[in-house]
Order: structure tokens, then sequence, then C-alpha cells
């Protein structure tokens, strides 16, 4: 899964200089959530494919990378913000939404109390297994709020693109699609924070493997911490992503996990022993589909 991900090749090269530096919280008030985030792909790389329904030809992030594999290559800047893992491809805006904003400032905008000690376990996790490690999300908290960090600040992104392949016919490529994880504002006053299909099983493949070895998760903070000066981290190179967990509700009528009247799965948040929805920190490259979720209202809603 790293070397795939190892060989696609950076865009941003091919870009104007970024707007990183700012005021310790810089946000970009204008983030349109409706918008073509595929427009800042240089035309000299842009790659597109033909999908049945749809009239005009879409991008295809697979394409890309694999013509960016022979580029030849005289400056690539970190985070890679176009790359494809097995049969995902993910794509980032070249800025981010919020260009540079503290931890603590990032666990109080997203309300994530436990943002702090989520980063701490899975650099924890890092260190003791590899970077190479499929993480999981759920266990035991073993930092506290005031876990020292190998850094400070955060760059952060209200969206980013998925595309992926049709579920019965892999080599068919779908349109890309757009996972939202914005922060409470006008209109979403409640935030906006889609569901996503995550692999938590090396052994796995989506969609080949089914949701066995995946697991449900809403996405929270899409961020690139900023490492401080001096200090070797490993993921300096990487985009990372605090989910929260859904489970699937075991059904009785047999062995099927889907709800007999809809035969859909039916979910229901994670949560620890104290009430607290079940989060914690993966890297993004983790994420395999977007999934939609019909809410249940009502005395039974879960």
């Amino acid at each position: 899964m790293l070397a795939a991900f190892d060989l696609a090749m950076s865009l941003l090269n091919n870009m104007p200089d970024s707007k990183q530096h700012g005021s310790d919280v810089d946000v970009d008030e204008n983030v349109d959530f409706d918008a073509d985030d595929d427009h800042d792909i240089p035309i000299d790389l842009l790659a597109t494919i033909k999908y049945p329904g749809h009239s005009r030809p879409i991008t295809n992030y697979f394409g890309i990378t694999k013509f960016l594999q022979y580029r030849e290559i005289r400056m690539v800047l970190m985070p890679l913000c176009l790359f494809v893992v097995e049969r995902t491809g993910f794509h980032f805006a070249y800025d981010p939404s919020i260009r540079k904003i503290s931890v603590d400032d990032a666990a109080i905008k997203f309300d994530l109390a436990d943002l702090r000690p989520a980063i701490t376990n899975f650099l924890h996790c890092e260190d003791t297994h590899g970077r190479d490690h499929v993480h999981t999300i759920g266990g035991a908290r073993r930092a506290g709020p005031a876990a020292s960090l190998p850094f400070d600040t955060l760059q952060v992104w209200f969206k980013l693109r998925l595309q992926d392949t049709e579920f019965h016919d892999i080599s068919i490529i779908r349109p890309a699609q757009t996972l939202n994880c914005a922060p409470p504002s006008d209109p979403w006053t409640s935030g906006r924070y889609d569901t996503v299909i995550i692999n938590n099983d090396a052994g796995c493949l989506w969609p080949t493997s089914g949701l066995r070895g995946h697991t449900i998760g809403q996405i929270r903070l899409i961020m690139h911490p900023i490492g401080k000066s001096g200090t070797n981290w490993s993921w300096k190179d990487r985009f990372l992503v605090y989910v929260h967990r859904f489970d699937i509700v075991p059904q009785s009528s047999g062995t099927n996990d889907r709800e007999p009247s809809t035969q859909l799965h039916l979910l229901k948040r994670a949560k620890r022993s104290n009430g607290t929805w079940v989060g914690d920190i993966i890297p993004v490259m983790q994420l395999r589909s977007p999934v939609n979720l019909v809410p249940r209202f009502g005395a039974s809603a879960v």
C-alpha cells in the first residue's frame, strides 16, 4: 500500500507559491463546498476518461498518477496532493482551508476534546508498529489531555476528493466524489461531516472483500501537522484524519447482518464506557469510498 502511495508524484511544483504562512488561525473563508476541486490540476497533467451516463469525460486520478510516475522530477514538495492507494484516488486542494491553527484551537473549533491524546496515541502506535501499520479506530486511551507532541500547529482541509471503481466491476473508474469535513458555520450550523468506508485490515481489499476488514466512520478533521523546527517526524509528508466510528448492529434473524425490511446495514455510533463517541487518528490513505447514511429519527433513533 505504501509503495503505491510513494510512487505518486506531487502536483505542487506546478502551482504558484502556497499561502502557508499566516496568523495563528489563518482561515480561508471562501470555501465553496459545491465547486469542482479538479480545477487546480495543471492542464498538461489532466487525464480524463469516459463514464456511462456522463456527457463529458471525467477526471481520471489513476491516469494522472501513472503519468506522474515517469515525469522528470526537479523538486517534490510535501505533502503530496494527488495520489492513489490500491483502488482509491485522493485529491486535495493545493491550499488548505486553514493554513495555520494550533492543535488545541483545532480541538475547540471541531469539538474534539480528545484530539491531543488521540494524536499522541497515533504516534505511539507508529513508533511501536512502524509506519506501514494499518490503524484501527478504538481501544484504550493512554495519553492525557496535556500530552506533548512533536508539533504545535496544523494545516486543515475542509474537504477532499475520492475516486474509486465500480463495486461489481473494478475495471470501471467512477467519477470523483467530495468528502466534506467542515466545522459549524452558516448554513451548516452543526458542521458538515461526511461518512466513509475505512480499511482496518491489511489483508482485505476494497471493494473485493466487501465490508470484511473495513469499518464505517464519520470524518471530523482532515489535517497535515507542521513539525517543529529541527524535529524529525516520519509523518511530515502525510495527511491524517480524525474519525468517529460506527458499528454494525447485529440482527437476530439468521446470519445476515442486514436489517430485514430494508436489507441495509443498521449502524450506531460506537461509544466508550463513559458515553463519549469512539474516535481516533488514522492516515487518510486508509479511506476507501464515500458512503451515504440514512438517519433514523424518533424514539428508536440510533
